[in-house]
């Protein structure tokens, strides 16, 4: 998948509205697909040595890929309470980052649940 079919993707798809509510945080950033390879743990996807800072808030990828019960509502909150924790409110979401994000739409505890979810956001600056 490419960087304008994923965008189409978290664009249109209606389990990506969480997602696009995330991205409308950073309103002058762009999302990739490679960076989101790179967000759910593929170290590979990118030339890491090309950005000046990658940040991958572990708080973060523990959130994200922890079964719960929350709304979407309860998740963003939860999401922009650790983004203002590493510095990431105000002016500075008003930069413009790379951003690498797989967000699913449902993030429920199942008791054949493997905690395997996928799920991951990265903010990096060249």
């Amino acid at each position: 998948m490419t960087t304008n079919e994923y965008q189409q993707f978290i664009q249109k798809s209606p389990t990506q509205r969480l997602t696009r509510q995330v991205l409308a945080l950073f309103p002058n950033s762009k999302v990739t697909q490679s960076m989101s390879q790179y967000a759910i743990g593929n170290s590979l996807a990118i030339g890491e040595k090309s950005y000046r800072q990658i940040s991958s808030m572990p708080d973060m990828q523990r959130f994200l890929n922890t079964p719960n019960t929350l709304t979407s509502t309860q998740r963003l909150a939860k999401i922009r309470e650790i983004l203002k924790n590493h510095g990431y409110f105000g002016n500075k979401l008003n930069d413009q980052y790379e951003i690498g994000i797989v967000i699913r739409n449902f993030n429920l505890q199942h008791p054949y649940d493997t905690n395997d979810l996928l799920q991951g956001l990265v903010i990096a600056k060249k």
